[in-house]
C-alpha cells in the first residue's frame, strides 16, 4: 500500500480435491477490485483446473475460489491462464472479467490443444459457460487478450505443429458472448523445443495490448508482439 516499499503476503486457499496451484495472473479492476487466475492441479499434476480469486477491497482480502472450467484426470487439462479486465471508460462492457487458457484434451493419448475463453458481468462471481475459439484441427498454445477503447475483445493465440506456425486472433463486438472468423497477424517461426543442446522449453508466446487512452492518433488501435 506504498508503492512497493513494504508488503505483506496473503496465502490464497485451494479449492477442494487440489494440492497445488501455479501461473497466476492478476488485473485490477475498476475502482477497488482485483483478480486473480491461476491453475490448480491434482496430487498426479492433472486434472488442470482454471480457478479465479476476486477482491473488493484493494487485495487487502481475497474470496474463495471460483471454478472458471474444471480438469478431469488425463482427458482434460486447462493451463496458460490470462485475465483482463475492461478498464475502457467508453466500453459498453465496462467492469466486465475475462479469461482464455489452453484447453488440453486427450493428454495421455491423441493429444490436442485449443484456445477457450470465459467471461463475468459480476465482478468474478460467476463465470458464463465457456466459448471454443480455435480450431479442434489445430494445435495452440499461449492465449492473450486485448480490449479497445470501445469494448472490442481481440483474443490471440499461437498455433504449433503440426501445420503451420501463425499468431492468429479472432474479435468478439459483443461483450465476449460471441466471436467472428481467424484473421492471422504474422505467421511464426518456432524454434526447436527442448532447444538443440539445451534441455529447457523454448516458448513462443503472444501478448496483445489495446490502447484505451485519449489521444486521437492512436486510440483504438491494437498492437500484437511475440
Amino acid at each position: 500500500m506504498d508503492a512497493g516499499v513494504t508488503w505483506t503476503t496473503t496465502l490464497l486457499p485451494l479449492s477442494t480435491g487440489f494440492i497445488g496451484i501455479e501461473s497466476p495472473q492478476i488485473d485490477y479492476i475498476f475502482p477497488s477490485s482485483f483478480v486473480i487466475a491461476a491453475r490448480a492441479f491434482d496430487p498426479n499434476g492433472l486434472s488442470g483446473t482454471i480457478v479465479t480469486y476476486t477482491s473488493t477491497d484493494n487485495a487487502s482480502s481475497f474470496g474463495p475460489p471460483v471454478i472458471v472450467n474444471q480438469g478431469f484426470g488425463q482427458f482434460i487439462n486447462d493451463e496458460q491462464v490470462i485475465v483482463v479486465s475492461d478498464k475502457a471508460g467508453s466500453s459498453p462492457f465496462f467492469g466486465n472479467i475475462y479469461t482464455s487458457y489452453i484447453h488440453g484434451y486427450n493428454t495421455q493419448f491423441v493429444p490436442g490443444n485449443t484456445i477457450f475463453f470465459n467471461r463475468s458481468k459480476n465482478l468474478g462471481n460467476t463465470f458464463f459457460d465457456p466459448i471454443l475459439l480455435s480450431s479442434v484441427n489445430e494445435f495452440e498454445e499461449f492465449p492473450g487478450i486485448a480490449i479497445t477503447l470501445n469494448g472490442i475483445i481481440i483474443v490471440g493465440w499461437i498455433t504449433q505443429h503440426p501445420g503451420s506456425s501463425e499468431f492468429n486472433t479472432t474479435i468478439s463486438q459483443d461483450g465476449g458472448a460471441t466471436f467472428g472468423s481467424e484473421t492471422m497477424v504474422a505467421s511464426v517461426v518456432v524454434p526447436p523445443s527442448p532447444l538443440p543442446g539445451y534441455q529447457f522449453r523454448c516458448l513462443t508466446s503472444p501478448s496483445l495490448a489495446g490502447d484505451i487512452s485519449n489521444a486521437p492518433a492512436t486510440r483504438g488501435n491494437v498492437y500484437a508482439v511475440w
